[in-house]
């Protein structure tokens, strides 16, 4: 069993100082050597700046275990959560951490914030992001854009899918049929390959409608939150359910809070 601790930065409220933001970049850079991380960078040198939080895991030896980033926009007058990163360092991708910093998310932070996810929505070229998603919806009675075992999308999710993609990527190319948003990626080669999951139906989807340097767009519908009152009974209900989905395998976590001061902000990053 491994230790990791997780500590919650906030860009969007209190700006990341040049030296964390290096630092970040670096550790990144040096814990996942499977991904072009350099490059990404270089290609969007702003984008930890547009978060407006970051969920950061680090191993004990301060080496970057994994990290994810959302922003607060909106779609048809909801609220739209954007997961715009979540990588894991190779060592951490069967300890359990990727559910860990979901279940963070869910418990720690959002009932902390001004808004509730009735959307949340990701652009990736992971399968494992998809079956994550595909969980929280089944665990919070949600609805999940694409359906991968149909070639007729439902309408009302593939109309709202097509204007989130507006709001997330609007100078890119979608296919509400699929679920594609073209040439989106940053670097187009940030992924060798697409990960995780082999001959699993979702992969096999992946590879049938994705290019490198496509992304897929996955929505997720809670209309559960739409009612501020829900909120804190689902957050609750959520976590206790990734808390049992992790319990045997994840790894001993222990929490920091940190807040850090000032610089700018840049568009929406996604990086999955």
């Amino acid at each position: 069993m491994t230790d990791a601790w997780i500590e919650v930065l906030r860009p969007g409220q209190n700006g990341l100082d040049a030296g964390r933001e290096r630092d970040l970049q670096a550790s990144l850079a040096e814990a996942i050597p499977d991904l072009r991380i350099e490059e990404m960078f270089r290609w969007r040198p702003g984008l930890l700046r547009t978060y407006d939080h970051l969920v950061v895991a680090r191993a004990p030896d301060n080496a970057m275990a994994g990290v994810l980033g959302c922003t607060w926009r909106f779609c048809a007058q909801l609220p739209l959560l954007h997961v715009g990163i979540h990588m894991i360092a190779p060592r951490y991708r069967r300890s359990g951490l990727f559910v860990e910093l979901w279940r963070h998310e869910i418990a720690e932070v959002l009932p902390g914030e001004l808004y509730r996810p009735s959307l949340v929505g990701v652009k990736t070229y992971n399968p494992v992001v998809y079956l994550a998603m595909q969980t929280f919806a089944r665990l919070a009675s949600g609805r999940l854009y694409p359906d991968i075992h149909t070639h007729e999308q439902d309408p009302e999710l593939a109309a709202l899918a097509a204007r989130t993609s507006m709001v997330l990527a609007p100078e890119y190319t979608f296919d509400a049929a699929t679920g594609r948003v073209q040439a989106v990626g940053m670097p187009p080669d940030l992924y060798q390959e697409i990960p995780g999951v082999q001959g699993h139906p979702v992969e096999r989807y992946f590879r049938r409608h994705l290019h490198p340097g496509d992304r897929l767009l996955c929505l997720l519908r809670f209309p559960r939150f739409d009612e501020p009152a829900n909120g804190h009974q689902l957050f609750n209900s959520l976590a206790a359910a990734l808390r049992a989905a992790v319990d045997s395998s994840r790894p001993r976590i222990r929490y920091a809070w940190s807040d850090t001061a000032t610089t700018g902000r840049n568009r929406d990053g996604d990086q999955q």
